[in-house]
């Protein structure tokens, strides 16, 4: 089961290389911060954000993100995910929704979980000039039940 996981996920990535949209930036990553609610006590400050995602056709993406956060308690939370987008308005900016899925380790009160973690972001990708972007957003999900944060990104 891992090695077909892992099978599927490179082939995944590899054919998103070959199947850029009709945009010269085709890349993106990413850096950013949120506040999302994972510590047992309400929201964790200071989460990163570092992702990556390329361009597909028909106004889609599909990428990773690592989410990392922690609380003044020491409780942390470490989330890769792949993420599928789609854009709305605009060739590849403007409003988007976005799915997540993927695993998080949770380690509070010095017991570690692993859990599948699953949800949905909406933001808005705005453009600076051609390389640079600040994605604003919001999202909902498990075992997490909110975030917001802003993401900066560069273009390729």
């Amino acid at each position: 089961m891992k090695k077909a996981v892992i099978t599927a996920f490179i082939l995944f990535f590899a054919g998103c290389f070959f199947a850029f949209g009709q945009n010269d930036k085709n890349i993106s990553f990413n850096y950013g911060l949120e506040v999302n609610s994972y510590s047992p006590e309400g929201s964790l400050a200071g989460a990163a954000v570092l992702g990556f995602d390329i361009n597909l056709p028909w106004l889609f993406a599909a990428g990773i993100n690592l989410t990392a956060c922690t609380d003044v308690e020491g409780n942390n939370a470490i989330e890769p995910t792949l993420l599928v987008r789609r854009y709305f308005f605009g060739q590849y900016t403007g409003f988007f929704v976005q799915v997540d899925f993927g695993i998080v380790i949770i380690t509070a009160f010095e017991e570690t979980t692993i859990m599948y973690t699953g949800g949905v972001r909406c933001g808005y990708r705005f453009l600076f000039g051609n390389v640079f972007h600040v994605e604003p957003y919001i999202r909902a999900g498990y075992p997490f039940l909110a975030g917001v944060g802003v993401i900066l990104g560069l273009r390729y």
